[in-house]
């Protein structure tokens, strides 16, 4: 697969976001599920899809066993303005966008 995507001219990796912030746990617990529509706005809140840097990234994945104030995901965003606007979209909807359990 490398060597195809480098006959057709390889993959150029996006600039790194200018405005980053992490998300943290609001408690301990066991991740069970992630809403991904709700990762999907605030993606979007912060510029995804028109800035190819701006999303977010992951930290933690279904199954992982996190204590509160562990970083959750990090949003990238393009402009200050777009950070604030997703970090209190996610903010505000943490508890409902990762669901706990054991």
């Amino acid at each position: 697969m490398e060597a195809i995507i480098e006959a057709q001219g390889g993959v150029a990796m996006p600039e790194e976001a200018r405005f980053r912030a992490v998300v943290e746990s609001k408690r301990d617990g066991r991740i069970q599920g992630v809403d991904c529509l709700a990762i999907n706005r605030i993606a979007r809140l912060a510029g995804s899809p028109a800035h190819p840097a701006a999303g977010l990234v992951c930290l933690r994945q279904v199954g992982d066993v996190v204590a509160r104030g562990e970083p959750l995901f990090e949003i990238h965003a393009q402009s200050r303005a777009q950070l604030d606007m997703a970090t209190g979209a996610a903010a505000a909807d943490v508890a409902r966008i990762v669901l706990y359990g054991f």
